[in-house]
């Protein structure tokens, strides 16, 4: 038993044989209540520090742990007292440390004398994993980039194409309240949606006139092309797939396979809209740009039936409300 600065005696709540085993643990394990008091700490901490365990019992955790005199940002225990005592978990960056951290809580029951919640507060270094991660996602970001670039290489009409689309997406997915991890993936996918193109003739694709029906056929198997390029690739979203469907349509007229409404991924129905607004908004070699607000009329005349009606609501949304604007290279769309 650890007895706190004001000599309340503070249970650990942690048998002999408990007290061991975090005691072997590499990282920080400590019991805190709700002013972020110590109350035990195990080896790990200590060590650390250089200290006696008795040295920081009733000191403030944020300044042990992080060297700072107020809660440390972001720190998990605030919430955790802010929400009922309930149970949290959150990656920091200690900025002090220049590291990542994981901190959790979890609430653990009350100080007998004082009524205070008690937590216990497990801090692990993360960084390695945290960094290694960032360096595998900005590799995976920079051969995206070169895919994407390699299609427009060969179709220097559409410049720029990919990534505005990727803008627009983003800013209706955001707008839709779609979680982190699926905004990212369908950034990925818009970025290559048209990769499959790599498999069209570039005099198809710069053609100024109109296609052959063999032409078209060609241009629309584009999808399918991009599919298999892409089904290799151990992404974390499914982005073979959203490429394969982004010119699906809600009524079934879509092309390569048909498929309807809810068969379509979300992030295709929103790939389906940006490509669509940015295509018409863009020159083209068998016509001029329409601009943004034909595009727009377009959609909207289309919800419901061509394209997912509240992806539209969302796309007119970041346009009329949100002040999105493509951002276009050299003179313009035109």
């Amino acid at each position: 038993m650890q007895t706190s600065g004001d000599g309340d005696s503070l249970p650990s709540h942690l048998s002999p044989s408990c007290q061991e085993l975090i005691d072997g643990l590499p990282f920080y394990v400590l019991v805190v209540d709700d002013e972020h008091r110590i109350g035990l700490a195990n080896k790990a901490v200590t060590q650390a520090l250089g200290v006696d365990p008795s040295a920081i019992i009733g000191r403030f955790c944020p300044k042990v742990v992080h060297g700072t005199d107020g809660p440390f940002p972001g720190c998990p225990l605030e919430e955790a007292v802010a929400r009922g005592n309930i149970t949290v978990e959150r990656e920091l960056f200690d900025s002090a440390q220049g590291r990542w951290l994981n901190s959790c809580v979890y609430p653990i029951g009350r100080h007998p004398s004082t009524g205070r919640y008690l937590f216990l507060h497990i801090v692990q270094d993360i960084d390695e994993r945290k960094t290694a991660g960032e360096r595998i996602r900005n590799a995976l970001g920079q051969v995206v980039r070169a895919l994407g670039a390699a299609v427009e290489s060969r179709d220097p009409h559409t410049a720029g194409h990919q990534d505005r689309v990727a803008r627009l997406a983003g800013a209706i997915a955001e707008r839709m309240g779609l979680a982190e991890g699926d905004r990212e993936g369908l950034h990925v996918a818009a970025t290559v949606h048209d990769i499959g193109k790599l498999s069209v003739p570039a005099e198809i694709l710069n053609k100024p006139g109109r296609l052959t029906s063999v032409e078209f056929q060609l241009v629309r198997n584009h999808p399918r092309a991009g599919y298999d390029i892409l089904k290799p690739v151990s992404f974390p979203w499914p982005v073979a797939d959203i490429v394969l469907q982004h010119h699906e349509r809600m009524n079934g007229s879509g092309y390569p396979q048909g498929l309807r409404g809810p068969s379509i991924l979300l992030e295709a129905r929103i790939l389906a809209v940006s490509d669509v607004v940015e295509a018409m908004s863009s020159h083209r070699p068998y016509r001029p740009a329409l601009g943004v607000e034909a595009a727009l009329e377009e959609v909207a005349r289309g919800r419901g039936l061509l394209y997912d009606e509240a992806v539209v609501d969302a796309c007119l949304g970041v346009f009329a409300e949100g002040g999105f604007t493509f951002e276009w290279k050299g003179a313009g769309p035109a």
